[in-house]
């Protein structure tokens, strides 16, 4: 048990020099990728939208009585009693 203890007691740094590498490295790794992405983020252009399609956007959105309805059909409608509430049968 004593030649167990000791070898453990060997073994201790060098398992914790270990860990605090790898740690250093997943987080230089994590802090690389966000880096990576920012830049690329904050490097790629916005393509604007031009005033005829927002037109047609605004138009296919509000003006459109078509795009509001919704075709529900009589039987899938669930009872509801006068709260409002499901009606139990």
């Amino acid at each position: 048990m004593d030649k167990i203890s000791a070898l453990l007691a060997e073994a201790k740094p060098l398992y914790r020099q270990r860990r605090k590498q790898r740690r250093w490295a997943a987080g230089a790794l994590c802090s690389l990728i966000c880096g990576v992405w920012f830049g690329a983020t904050s490097l790629m252009q916005a393509q604007p939208m031009s005033a005829a399609q927002f037109e047609a956007y605004y138009a296919a959105l509000y003006e459109s009585d078509s795009y509001f309805s919704y075709n529900v059909a009589a039987d899938e409608t669930v009872p509801l009693n006068g709260y409002g509430l499901l009606e139990v049968v």
